[in-house]
C-alpha cells in the first residue's frame, strides 16, 4: 500500500490543499501501527508508529495574515503556537488523532478558504512521523459574518 509521508488530510473531505510525498508502508488498522515497507533511505527512521507516539506538524504559513495555531479541545482551543505571514513556519509536537484550528493572530478569527467558506484546521493522521500542514495564500477571514 503507498500512503502519503507528508501529507495534510482531512478525513471527513478533501477540500484542503496538499503537499504529498509517498513512501510504502502497510497498516495494522486494529492497532493504528504502520510498518515502513520501502527501502528508500529518506523516509521514516522508525518501523512503526504507535497510538501513543510523539509526531511532528510543519506547519507553513503562505498567506498575507500572521496566524494563530489552537490545538481543538473541544472548547476554546489552547493557544500552541504563532506562525509569521508570507512563508512563515513552526513545528508542533502532537499526537494521532489531534486537530487544531488557525486564527488570524490575537483576534481569534478563523482564518477560510474563500471558495468553500471552510476553515483551515490541521488533522494529525498518524500515518507517518511527520506532516507538513501549508496554509495556502488564499487564506483570509471568511466573508460570512456568522463564521467566526
Amino acid at each position: 500500500v503507498i500512503i502519503p509521508f507528508l501529507l495534510l488530510c482531512n478525513t471527513k473531505n478533501s477540500k484542503y490543499k496538499s503537499l504529498l510525498f509517498t513512501q510504502a508502508q502497510t497498516c495494522n488498522s486494529a492497532d493504528g501501527t504502520c510498518e515502513n515497507t520501502d527501502n528508500k533511505k529518506d523516509g521514516p527512521t522508525v518501523s512503526t508508529i504507535r497510538p501513543d507516539q510523539e509526531l511532528l506538524v510543519l506547519v507553513t504559513n503562505k498567506s498575507r495574515f500572521r496566524a494563530d495555531v489552537y490545538w481543538d479541545d473541544n472548547r476554546f482551543g489552547v493557544y500552541v503556537a504563532t506562525v509569521k505571514a508570507n512563508g512563515g513556519t513552526a513545528q508542533l509536537n502532537s499526537f494521532m488523532s489531534h486537530s487544531f484550528f488557525i486564527t488570524r493572530h490575537g483576534v481569534k478569527e478563523g482564518l477560510f478558504d474563500p471558495k468553500t467558506d471552510t476553515q483551515h484546521k490541521i488533522y494529525v493522521t498518524g500515518k507517518s512521523i511527520e506532516q507538513l500542514y501549508v496554509l495556502p495564500e488564499s487564506a483570509a477571514p471568511s466573508i460570512n459574518k456568522c463564521q467566526e
